[in-house]
Parts: C-alpha cells; sequence; structure tokens
C-alpha cells in the first residue's frame, strides 16, 4: 500500500530487490567511504484528499514505519568505488537507532506494533515482492516498483524506475527516479513501456523523506477498509529535476538492460547533472 547493514548480495536481471535482513542498524557510513549507506528513508504521512476516510488507528498505522533502501560500497584496491549490494526494507520511522524489521520479528527486535500496524506492515511487504531488478552493473542497479499516483486529479497507476549509482571515483552516491505507464504482459518487451511527461528526479544519497500521501474516499468500502487505490503517492522522492534527451528516453524506457547499457545510463545522468563523468 505504501511504499512506506548486512544484507544478501544483489539480484540479478529479472530477480526481486533483495530485502534487509531483520535486525539490521539503518546507519550510514560517510559519504565517500566504504561501508553501508542510506540511499532513502521515507515515512509517509497522510497528507491531502479525502482524510477524513481514514480512521485515526489506521492513520497511525499506515505512517509508523518507514521504507528504506541501503546500498553497501566497497573500495578496491585501485581506490576506485564498487556497489556491491542494494536492498530494501523497513524500519520503525521514529526510532532513535532504527533497525530493519518485518512484520513477524518486530517484537524480537523489541519495536511494539499494535495489530493494526502490523497488518500494514504486511501489506507493504508484499508490495516489496514486486519490486524487480531490470539491470546491474558493479556501479549501478535499476529496479522497478508498481506504484499509484496522484496525477491530473486522479489516483493513476504507474510504475516508478529507480536507478540507484555511484561515481566510482568519489564513492558520492545518487537515486534517480521516474514515471512509466504499466507495461501491457507480464513478459514485456521494451515498446511495451511508454515514459510519463515528467522529469527525471535526481536524489542525493542519506535523504529523508516525508512521502505524502493524497487519499481517495471513494475507495474505501462501507466498514471503512482501504481498497487498493485509496492511497496515492503526491510526488516522486525529493530532488533536482533533469530534462529527457533521445539517448536518456532509448535507454530509460528497456524492459532489461544489459551491464553495458546500466553504465551508459548511469553516466548520462551524472553527466546530466553534473557536467562530469563518473567513471
Amino acid at each position: 500500500m505504501l511504499l512506506c547493514a548486512s544484507s544478501v548480495s544483489v539480484a540479478t536481471a529479472g530477480e526481486p530487490l533483495p530485502r534487509m535482513a531483520p535486525g539490521t542498524a539503518i546507519e550510514s557510513a560517510e559519504e565517500g567511504q566504504p561501508g553501508n549507506r542510506v540511499v532513502l528513508l521515507a515515512q509517509p504521512r497522510i497528507n491531502s484528499g479525502q482524510t477524513d476516510a481514514v480512521g485515526s488507528a489506521v492513520a497511525k498505522a499506515s505512517t509508523q514505519c518507514a521504507l528504506t533502501i541501503m546500498a553497501e560500497v566497497a573500495q578496491a584496491s585501485d581506490k576506485s568505488f564498487e556497489l556491491k549490494r542494494v536492498s530494501v526494507g523497513y524500519c520503525l520511522a521514529d526510532s532513535q537507532s532504527p533497525v530493519a524489521i518485518d512484520s513477524d520479528s518486530a517484537s524480537e527486535l523489541g519495536v511494539t506494533l499494535g495489530f493494526i500496524a502490523r497488518q500494514v506492515l504486511r501489506t507493504n511487504e508484499q508490495g516489496l515482492e514486486k519490486l524487480s531488478v531490470v539491470g546491474r552493473s558493479d556501479r549501478a542497479v535499476i529496479f522497478d516498483a508498481p506504484s499509484i499516483m496522484f496525477r491530473r486529479a486522479k489516483h493513476r497507476r504507474y510504475v516508478t524506475r529507480h536507478l540507484v549509482s555511484i561515481d566510482t571515483f568519489t564513492g558520492q552516491g545518487m537515486l534517480h527516479s521516474w514515471l512509466m505507464v504499466p507495461p501491457k504482459s507480464e513478459t514485456p518487451k521494451s515498446d511495451d513501456f511508454v515514459l510519463i511527461n515528467h522529469p527525471i528526479r535526481s536524489t542525493d544519497w542519506g535523504t529523508r523523506e516525508v512521502r505524502r500521501i493524497h487519499i481517495d474516499g471513494d475507495a474505501f468500502n462501507f466498514l471503512g477498509v482501504p481498497g487498493e487505490t485509496a492511497f496515492a503517492l503526491e510526488d516522486l522522492p525529493p530532488g533536482d529535476d533533469l530534462s529527457w534527451n533521445a539517448s536518456l528516453y532509448r535507454l530509460g524506457r528497456k524492459a532489461v538492460l544489459q551491464k553495458a547499457e546500466v553504465d551508459q545510463l548511469a553516466d548520462l545522468l551524472w553527466k546530466n547533472q553534473t557536467g562530469q563523468s563518473s567513471r
């Protein structure tokens, strides 16, 4: 419903994005240093729409856990940097020393969740199973996430594509995200993806986002239970907007990207933003 360290290795293209192991500390190495780094920590907040349709208990439970993306960066003997792992999970948003949790292990880790919050977290975990890696290299990972966005006054289904990458010279990290129309089939070809007329969003690693949620009251049943499209994101993660060009468009909409294409797309995005190559 709401797309809210030691971890397993990054999946290859077509596999699910790995999950953070419960108990993993959500802490970040310094920028430009090897180690685990927080890419994004996103805490949802019910912000607009028919907010009265959401009961107080559901509202509190829906904002209790934060989506967290982590990356592990290593440094080779030649001092260049490499992206070793990317993983995703949830943590208690307001904790002073947050750790990765899931609906089964929260109580064992000393995290108190009420019944509704546990059910919300379980639903969100089901959403994480749909995150699919579509390309990877030793400096970037690209994955897709089904999403509900509030655009043109309606809750609409999209695919949000994420590119997590590093500058191999400095170890600096960046998250780029953009919107696409959902593919027409479960095994899409590149022609099935259509990019939305919306800029690419560039977000610094370590960003802590307040993920603003719009409510569609008509998507609740008579018992007040929200349907699949009741909650929608108002925007992509915060950051700078980058314009599309022909090369970015060609690579950005491919169903699956080969290693060389992943590196090319990452380099184009870094050059678009900084004017310099990142490798």
